[in-house]
This record gives C-alpha cells, sequence and structure tokens, in this order.
C-alpha cells in the first residue's frame, strides 16, 4: 500500500503536501529550503487543503528567512538540543552525561529560547541567574547560597562542549563566551531600542498587516497580533517566551490606567503591572482576536496556538529589514522597557520586583542609565 494517499506540489516543488493513510487523515509537509541539504517536515494539523497550503507557505517563508540569515532553519531551542546533546553523551561517553543531570535546573533560563537567538548577552544573564539561584531558594543537596568557582567552571565546560557539539552540526551559526565572570570585571550593557527604533519597527509591522500574495490573511493577521505584543512588551519588561506564550485572559485583570497581569516563567508566578499603552493594546487585541474566552492564549497565533508560531522570528525580520544592527532581538524589548523606567525615575526595587529580577542584576547591567541621569543634574561648563 502506497505510503501516500495524496500528494500536492507548489512553491516550484519546493512545497510537498501529502496524506498518510489513517482513520483522520491530515496533510503533512515536506519543505525543501534552497542551499539546505535537509528536509524539513511536520504535520499542518489539518485535512482541510487550502488551509494546509496557507500553513506550509508561512513555515516555508520563516524558514528560509532563517536561512538566509545564516541560521538553522528548524528553530531548534536551547533545551531540547541540550537534551539531544546529553542522550547523545550517554552512548559516547556516560561520565560526562551523568555529572551533567545535577545542573539541569538551572538550565530552566534558557526554556524555549531558539538557538539562532542565544547570543553573549543571553550567556552573560545566565551566569547572573546561576550565581545567585539559591539566594530565594530552600538549599537541596550538595548545593551552597555561593557556588564555588571551581563549580561554576565546571558547569561551564560542559556548556562549551555542548555549543561545539551544536555549532559542529549546524544547530547554531555563532562562537559564543561560555565562561563564567569570576572576578569583578563588571557586566556587559544591555542593548536597547530607541524611541526611534520603536516607531520603526512598529511602523514596518504596520505595513506588513497589508500583505498580498500566498497565505495573506495568515500574514495580516500575525503581524497585527505582533504589533501589540511588541507594545505589551515595551509596557512590561516581562521575557518573551515562556512568561509571554502561557498568558491567557484569564490572567489579565483591567484597572482604569493600567492591567495587573499574572506570569509564570522561571523566577516562578508573579503579577507583573503595565503601563497604559500595554493595557490599550491588550484591549485592542481582544476586541480583534478571534481567541477571547478566558482561557484562549492572549497572543495566539491565526489557529489558536500561542507556540505555533515564532515571534521571535517574526520580529527578527522586521529588525534586519530596517537594519537595526548590534545584538538586538525581540529580547531586547525587555532592556528598553527596563532602561525607560530607569530613565523616568522609577524605584529600583519596585521594577526588580515587576521584572521578576534582582536589584543587583538591574544595577550591573544598567549602571549607565544612572550617569546618564548624573549627567543631566550636574552642571558641565
Amino acid at each position: 500500500m502506497n505510503w501516500q494517499t495524496e500528494t500536492w506540489y507548489c512553491r516550484e516543488g519546493h512545497i510537498t503536501l501529502y496524506k498518510r493513510p489513517s482513520k483522520k487523515p491530515r496533510w503533512q509537509m515536506r519543505l525543501s529550503i534552497p542551499g539546505y541539504k535537509r528536509y524539513i517536515t511536520k504535520t499542518t494539523g489539518t485535512a482541510d487543503k487550502a488551509l494546509a497550503i496557507t500553513i506550509a507557505n508561512e513555515q516555508w517563508d520563516n524558514a528560509y528567512l532563517l536561512w538566509k540569515q545564516g541560521v538553522d532553519p528548524r528553530g531548534y531551542t536551547y533545551t531540547s538540543m541540550f537534551k539531544e546533546w546529553v542522550n547523545t553523551c550517554y552512548a559516547e561517553r556516560p561520565d560526562i552525561a551523568k555529572s551533567v543531570l545535577g545542573f539541569n535546573r538551572y538550565l530552566i533560563f534558557f526554556d524555549t529560547i531558539t538557538m539562532q537567538d542565544i547570543n553573549q548577552l543571553y550567556v552573560d544573564e545566565y551566569w547572573q541567574y546561576r550565581k545567585t539561584y539559591w539566594e530565594t531558594r530552600t538549599l537541596v543537596g550538595n548545593a551552597t547560597k555561593n557556588p564555588a568557582i571551581r563549580t561554576l567552571q565546571l558547569e561551564a565546560g560542559k556548556m562549551k562542549a555542548f555549543w561545539r557539539w551544536a555549532v559542529a552540526r549546524g544547530y547554531a551559526n555563532r562562537q559564543l563566551d561560555f565562561s563564567p565572570s569570576l572576578k569583578n570585571k563588571g557586566v556587559s550593557r544591555r542593548d536597547a531600542f530607541t524611541r526611534e527604533d520603536q516607531d520603526s519597527i512598529l511602523q514596518l509591522c504596520r505595513q506588513y498587516q497589508h500583505a498580498t500574495g500566498q497565505g495573506v490573511t495568515v500574514k495580516r493577521y500575525t503581524n497585527q497580533v505582533l504589533e501589540y505584543l511588541i507594545i505589551f512588551l515595551l509596557g512590561t519588561g516581562i521575557r518573551p517566551g515562556t512568561e509571554l506564550e502561557r498568558i491567557t485572559w484569564n490572567d489579565v485583570v483591567n484597572r482604569k490606567n493600567h492591567s495587573i497581569v499574572t506570569v509564570t516563567g522561571k523566577t516562578g508566578k508573579r503579577r507583573v503591572i503595565t503601563n497604559k499603552q500595554a493595557k490599550n493594546a491588550l484591549y485592542q487585541l481582544q476586541q480583534f482576536t478571534k481567541y477571547d474566552k478566558p482561557n484562549d492564549y492572549v497572543f495566539s497565533n491565526y489557529y489558536g496556538n500561542s507556540r505555533a508560531i515564532n515571534w521571535s522570528g517574526n520580529f527578527s525580520k522586521l529588525i534586519t529589514t530596517l537594519n537595526i544592527t548590534s545584538n538586538k532581538t525581540i529580547y531586547s524589548l525587555r532592556h528598553s522597557y527596563c532602561t525607560e523606567q530607569l530613565e523616568s525615575g522609577a524605584d529600583v526595587y519596585a521594577l526588580a520586583t515587576n521584572m521578576g529580577t534582582s536589584v543587583k542584576q538591574i544595577e550591573s547591567h544598567y549602571s549607565h542609565v544612572d550617569i546618564e541621569q548624573l549627567r543631566k543634574h550636574l552642571v558641565i561648563t
């Protein structure tokens, strides 16, 4: 019996849609990206042919953009690749694999971040998170509140080995320094978007809402939601990724000039106070979206799933088109929020609570803001 019951080709054969024999057959897709040696195969999740074609074209566009940027288009997450590396180690070096298990708990920091989004800023922030991990938690096993330098060096060695493995197999496309900062050398300054950058990004996002061509309905819908998402991140400073993806309308409580949003992430559950712009974006999104029930994800894609779309990839497309350089990613919206709050005179303790981070980390990464504020209040002749 043929394993394919129906087949459909588009994009000059770069997209193949097919069904397999089953009681409830759904369209599967096989994507071929020019210059990329592997096929990308996944399900469309639907039996409707027209919808399957739209989904496949959207997935092909995203994969092609990633490949043009030098990134593996399958969008692997750090967590999934790290698990694969550990499994490989069990077969080749079981001694290494067993030693890795001891610090797996810390790697939730990277959670669902894709490999292409991991940059030096993420790595630096990880070590700050790792060093203070036990300050607010109950110690278990041999853990200590202040990890020994040797412990951090051993963990860094394993992270370096993993990253070399990922680069060699094409899962990552950049070399990073995973060495922990053991001396007081200062911490890297956080890249934030200027107000001009923010305006340009939102303007381009609105232009994309008038897209034409294949999959136009999905593209317009995606970019409309993306606009509200950007405004929300700029007005809350929450972490893109799990914190953002898990929010449902049940988690949103509206007040006169702000909203209170319950988020769950690497530091647990907390309530976040939005600014007025973010509150308005939530209101407009709820009027626009097809998914406005209490248990629906706030930032759902066209099909109602918050994790089926690569928001980071769509955002990267905007800043790449605008030629906004440096190490900026969607995570830089969080840094922009923090920088603007500090420049406006926000209390650092309240800001740390709202962002789910520590005062120490804010003071380390954003001390340049204090210098700018000091300069404004001094008489310089």
